[in-house]
């Protein structure tokens, strides 16, 4: 997978910034204008259902006055006494002949004149039409006697009620009305909706108004007066007139049959198809005690609506029945789509700007990050010359400034690692830089390394200056390089005479193996290098093994990594006892060396520094398991 660029990346997070912040900027918004409107339909349908109920029971209230007016009859009180239906209906029915309103006059209108002023052209078309209707039928009336019985009387006009199971249903309404009354539960009038059929129309829905009788000296119930009025307008021009708006409105009833459960919403305007799924949702939503909103929208004609329901007799002895409230949301959905393409537009616009402003900015800050990605890469490699140029004193530029100064310091400490190297061991420097060493010394059991060129001064008697060191830097070069071939540490030349330490400050094992393995190669490679060589040179080398002290001697001032003791001085003598192309080994080293060595042991050595003579071996080869070849 290929790296991705800062640059592209800046790019990458502002484009999701921006897309977040419209995407998180339009569910907002869109939030917000479901809830104002879900608010808003909730307010204007608490005012509708208000506006509602209050004509409702203005158009009652001529009827229900009569209706009391009737129930406190002398005439209908004796009549019910005598128990004669045709002398209770003679008397009841005239009554309400008087009693007629238009069928599908709005309530609000009943109380202008056709000469008066109307407040709006609404009013004007409304009186016009109201004029040319035709007054409502005759109302249902029937009485009831004391003990909940419909009192029948022969009834041959038109619309005259069927004695169906909706007579049935009516008369076990009314035997609960009685009992109502009897418990004094029920001493007003009670206001309800019933569904009715009739010859004419098959189901009508009523508006029906009980109305209790008393025995006027003892208070006694006798009975009720029960009154309905066909319901022709469910208050849609209502609803209409209040909002402004052609709303889909209807009574829910929930209606009992055979002791099973028949929802109907009774309307004018909503769509039959949906009829089935609104009165479901109402019934459910009354018995959950949700509210007074349905959740989820109901879809009329493909266009979501949302619903709003209320009971319109609590608490009744009648079925419960509601008011329905369908809301378009189209509005809502149209602004909320005209919302959303703003939204979108302006976020679009907003992410092409960011774009095209990371595009023009980023290149300054891009760019010498870039260089300095190139920079460090080099400077990975080992090239400390490398510098950033610095452009101006912010982050950058301070950076810039930063990088070349850690250049010039690592560059710096570079050549004292390697003026460090040619002055000591390069395994010692790495500690010493490491700060692994200091000041001090151990214990450790070394083997050490002597190797002298014989006969040196008289080589060099006659020789220049200039060829001497050539001479001797050719030859430290070639020895030097055969020392850390096996391990070993140089711990310091001394004129023509080269001192290497093995097992000390690191030990890798059988160290007096390493270090002679080390002596014979360097006497094969000085061979070799006699060949060719403009000044023959010959070598004697000694090698002595045991415990001596090991550590950086000096001062905090200046450090000489070392080792000190009796095996470093017996290596020195049997260096200078050696004779040319000679390795001396002692008796601890030979010690350590595996079978199959090849020495010859000399006559013990009366060494300086040593009290008694000092057994040594002249050692020729390994054996055929440790032969070292010569250098390549």
């Amino acid at each position: 997978m290929l790296p991705l660029s800062f640059r592209f990346k800046l790019i990458l997070a502002m484009s999701l910034i921006v897309t977040g912040v419209t995407v998180a900027t339009l569910l907002v918004t869109q939030h917000r204008v479901q809830q104002t409107y879900d608010h808003l339909f909730e307010e204007q349908f608490k005012a509708q259902i208000n506006y509602f109920s209050e004509n409702r029971l203005r158009q009652l209230d001529a009827a229900a006055l009569k209706c009391r007016e009737i129930a406190t009859s002398p005439k209908l009180i004796s009549a019910l006494e005598k128990g004669n239906p045709q002398l209770i209906y003679a008397g009841v029915l005239s009554e309400f002949r008087d009693l007629s309103r238009p069928a599908d006059l709005p309530p609000v209108l009943q109380n202008l004149k056709p000469n008066g002023k109307p407040a709006d052209v609404l009013r004007q078309k409304a009186l016009a039409n109201a004029a040319a209707m035709k007054p409502a039928a005759m109302p249902f009336v029937r009485v009831v006697d004391a003990k909940g019985n419909i009192l029948e009387a022969e009834d041959t006009r038109p619309g005259a009620v069927k004695k169906t199971n909706t007579m049935r249903r009516l008369a076990d309404q009314m035997k609960t009305f009685v009992s109502s009354v009897r418990t004094e539960s029920f001493q007003q009038q009670e206001f309800g909706y019933l569904a009715m059929d009739s010859e004419d129309v098959k189901t009508h829905l009523r508006e029906f108004i009980v109305t209790p009788v008393f025995e006027p000296t003892t208070h006694e119930p006798l009975g009720a007066l029960i009154v309905g009025f066909i319901v022709r307008d469910f208050g849609e021009s209502d609803m209409f007139r209040f909002s402004g708006k052609a709303l889909l409105s209807g009574i829910w009833l929930q209606e009992k049959s055979d002791e099973k459960s028949d929802d109907r919403i009774y309307t004018q305007t909503i769509p039959e198809a949906v009829l089935p799924e609104v009165a479901a949702r109402v019934s459910a939503e009354l018995k959950s005690g949700s509210g007074m909103v349905s959740g989820e929208p109901v879809v009329v004609n493909g266009i979501p609506h949302r619903l709003f329901f209320k009971v319109l007799n609590p608490d009744s002895p009648f079925p419960p029945a509601a008011e329905v409230c369908l809301y378009s949301l189209a509005e809502p959905l149209a602004e909320q789509a005209q919302l959303r393409t703003q939204v979108l537009s302006f976020g679009s616009l907003a992410l092409l700007a960011a774009v095209g402003v990371i595009l023009v900015t980023s290149k300054g800050f891009s760019r010498p990050l870039e260089d300095m990605v190139l920079a460090t890469r080099r400077v990975q490699e080992g090239d400390f010359t490398v510098k950033l140029p610095v452009k101006g004193s912010d982050e950058l530029g301070v950076l810039a400034a930063s990088f070349n100064e850690m250049t010039e310091e690592l560059a710096l400490k570079e050549r004292y690692k390697a003026v460090l190297a040619q002055v000591t061991d390069k395994e010692v420097a790495e500690q010493l830089i490491s700060g692994q060493m200091s000041l001090g010394g151990e214990v450790r059991v070394v083997t050490v390394l002597f190797c002298d060129i014989r006969g040196f001064t008289a080589l060099t008697e006659d020789m220049p200056p200039a060829e001497v060191i050539t001479l001797l830097n050719e030859h430290m070069t070639v020895m030097n390089r055969i020392v850390h071939q096996h391990y070993g540490v140089v711990d310091k030349f001394v004129g023509d005479l080269i001192m290497a330490v093995f097992g000390a400050p690191k030990s890798y094992g059988n160290d007096a193996l390493h270090a002679v393995r080390c002596a014979l190669q360097m006497i094969q490679e000085r061979h070799h290098l006699n060949q060719t060589a403009r000044h023959p040179i010959e070598i004697g080398i000694g090698v002595a093994t045991g415990e001596v002290v090991a550590g950086c001697m000096g001062s905090q001032d200046r450090l000489n990594y070392t080792v000190l003791g009796g095996r470093v001085n017996l290596a020195s003598r049997l260096c200078s006892q050696a004779g040319g192309t000679e390795l001396l080994i002692d008796e601890a080293t030979f010690e350590r060396l595996p079978d199959g060595a090849l020495v010859e042991p000399t006559e013990p050595m009366p060494l300086k520094g040593f009290s008694t003579p000092v057994a040594a071996f002249r050692l020729t080869e390994l054996g055929r398991d440790f032969e070292v070849s010569p250098s390549q």
